[in-house]
């Protein structure tokens, strides 16, 4: 498994604040997209916790923790950040109590604040993290748009790619310019799963060809 994605990008692309400013978010990494509301391990219940996923405090964790006598509460802390979670998010812009961030810079654990509601902001941050951390590849080949369907032409270097991709747009008149990656192009598809509307999530990164090649629909031309 790779290094994952790192707090620091993380906090950036979330608009999360730090409250732990002495943790360095640099070399802290998330390995996994899902992400856990630590409800019952607040009440004492550690079996089968996922301790490497990204742990929220919403307003039914911050409020049960309220009503924990202060003894019960410093052991709660103890015993959740002794798991090596890989930070603490609090939601709702609810603030923690000074001995958590105490504690949490103690055991090098990141505690992070939104302002946004629990719901929302879990699923902002899940279905990122599931691009983020999708499975990625990187392919020889000349990817073109066809009236919006993009078709990839794969092949050894040298082979001709880009002159099929020529003709290629020269029949179909493609309505919109048609490229030509440099030598590969890298697609990240989200773990082969698809969303809602039924279609792959996936990304390109197509760079232009290096001789500089465009082409796209002369103006006026006939369909």
């Amino acid at each position: 498994m790779g290094q994952g994605v790192s707090l620091k990008e993380i906090v950036e692309k979330m608009n999360l604040k730090n409250l732990t400013p002495d943790v360095d978010l640099v070399e802290k990494y998330v390995q996994v997209p899902d992400i856990n509301r630590p409800a019952l391990q607040l009440s004492g219940y550690f079996d089968h916790f996922d301790s490497d996923r990204v742990q929220v405090i919403g307003y039914v964790e911050y409020t049960y923790l309220q009503t924990l006598e202060e003894a019960k509460k410093m052991k709660m802390y103890d015993e959740l950040l002794s798991h090596k979670i890989p930070c603490l998010i609090f939601s709702r812009a609810l603030e923690p109590d000074q001995e958590l961030l105490e504690k949490a810079t103690q055991a090098d654990t990141p505690v992070l604040i939104t302002q946004k509601s629990t719901s929302s902001f879990m699923a902002e941050l899940i279905r990122w993290m599931n691009v983020k951390l999708a499975p990625c590849i990187s392919i020889h080949g000349v990817l073109v748009d066809v009236y919006g369907v993009g078709v990839l032409i794969m092949g050894e270097s040298g082979i001709g790619k880009s002159e099929a991709a020529l003709e290629l747009s020269r029949l179909f008149e493609t309505k919109k310019s048609c490229r030509a990656a440099a030598s590969a192009a890298q697609i990240n598809a989200e773990s082969s799963k698809k969303d809602g509307c039924g279609r792959r999530r996936c990304e390109e990164d197509v760079r232009p060809h290096p001789r500089g090649r465009e082409w796209s629909r002369p103006k006026g031309g006939s369909h």
